[in-house]
């Protein structure tokens, strides 16, 4: 199966950037680089069968984890503005 060719900058910032919480998302935009890094990583882990070799993340939910951003500000993120039926910031990522 091949990757989706999504940019990884573009898709986070389009979703962060329904984030009311205006503290919240400056401090995910200053978390972009970081974000857009590890995206590239897992690419190429994935390219490499390697994606068993990332270490999982068994830190608290209240740490911080990624420049100023906590692990459940990431996770909520993901489900609230990520994915899911009512997500506002997601992309109309259909490929043809």
């Amino acid at each position: 199966m091949d990757a989706p060719a999504y940019d990884p900058k573009l898709v986070f910032e389009t979703c962060i950037n329904s984030i009311a919480d205006e503290g919240l998302r400056l401090r995910l935009n200053l978390s972009t680089n970081d974000i857009v890094n590890e995206a590239a990583g897992y690419r190429r882990s994935a390219e490499a069968k390697r994606l068993y070799t990332i270490p999982s993340n068994s830190c608290e939910h209240a740490t911080i984890v990624l420049g100023r951003v906590t692990k459940q500000e990431l996770i909520d993120v993901y489900s609230k503005h990520m994915v899911g039926r009512a997500c506002s910031g997601q992309l109309n990522l259909v490929t043809s």
